[in-house]
């Protein structure tokens, strides 16, 4: 009795470890669009690795790669919970103003000189808390397509 007492016990030590792993929330996701080509990626860098000038450059070197025609309209789309604590746009050296945009998308045009003298533009999504600081980046690569 007591081996199968000690059997259980064991048992749903176990399986109570593998359903709060499944708990764990998701983080949230930034799409980038341009014609029919398209981009999804969770953050890639928290509030800590953005303090860090190593992180932040590791950070940069892994982000997901948007072929872009100029002319044409970019847009922008993020999670609910992105759209609602606020977040930012770093295009290349441009960065907007905190956006606070409940319908989680904006739009920008691909300006047609935009890769005269850049073979790839960088972008940066940033998640601002309340006081307006970053804590939290979603990096992609526009390349003239």
């Amino acid at each position: 009795m007591m081996i199968r007492r000690h059997a259980a016990v064991a048992g749903a030590v176990v399986l109570g470890a593998f359903a709060l792993t499944g708990c764990e929330k998701p983080t949230p996701i930034v799409t980038l669009v341009n014609g029919s080509n398209s981009v999804s990626s969770e953050e890639s860098c928290s509030k800590s690795d953005l303090a860090d000038p190593v992180k932040l450059e590791k950070c940069a070197k892994d982000s997901k790669v948007l072929k872009v025609t100029t002319g044409t309209t970019l847009r922008i789309g993020v999670d609910k919970e992105l759209a609602d604590s606020g977040w930012q746009v770093e295009i290349g050296d441009g960065k907007s103003d905190v956006i606070k945009d409940k319908t989680f998308q904006n739009i920008f045009t691909v300006p047609d000189d935009a890769f005269e003298d850049e073979k790839q533009i960088a972008v940066a999504v940033y998640k601002v808390d309340k006081s307006g600081d970053r804590v939290g980046a979603w990096a992609f690569t526009l390349e003239k397509d």
